[in-house]
């Protein structure tokens, strides 16, 4: 169905609304899929989309996250390093 043939205000009006269009036609004409059914996948498929982008960001975060502590992990092993070494030069100088 070409969109040009639907009444003016169900025509899609961007890439999009033509993707969605698309969709919605391939869910009823091919997999048979009655108008409610197309509503609950569209809102499902939705979700996933976002959930998915929320999956990223956390990713993100914890990545960045973890970059601070392993440098916050470096600091504290070299301080570590050079109290260890002042131990043994007092140890060294004490009779």
């Amino acid at each position: 169905m070409n969109p040009k043939e639907l009444p003016e205000r169900e025509r899609p009006r961007s890439v999009v609304d033509l993707a969605e269009h698309r969709y919605r036609r391939r869910l009823k004409e091919t997999l048979g899929i009655n108008p409610a059914g197309i509503e609950v996948i569209l809102r499902l498929r939705s979700q996933v989309v976002e959930l998915q982008a929320r999956a990223h960001q956390l990713e993100a975060e914890l990545a960045t996250r973890r970059a601070g502590q392993d440098i916050h992990l470096v600091q504290y092993r070299e301080a570590c390093y050079e109290a260890s070494w002042y131990e043994v030069v007092d140890v060294e100088i004490e009779p």
